[in-house]
């Protein structure tokens, strides 16, 4: 995250909003708390996009625990 911020202007390709969701929805399938914190320092452009990353993420590490 700090990486994103610090770095962000020099490589605008890797450090976007997409780049964003995906460390969110990421720390949300082992640690969803720890998303929400994401969320709230990255500040994304969508809200809704970043809540519904971690729910996804949450659903899909749910139905990979049934099997």
């Amino acid at each position: 995250m700090d990486w994103l911020k610090k770095n962000g202007a020099s490589y605008p390709d890797l450090a976007d909003e997409d780049a964003l969701q995906t460390i969110i929805s990421g720390a949300a399938q082992k640690d969803p708390k720890l998303a929400f914190d994401l969320l709230d320092k990255g500040n994304p452009d969508d809200l809704a996009d970043g809540i519904s990353s971690i729910a996804e993420a949450a659903k899909m590490e749910s139905k990979g625990r049934r099997y």
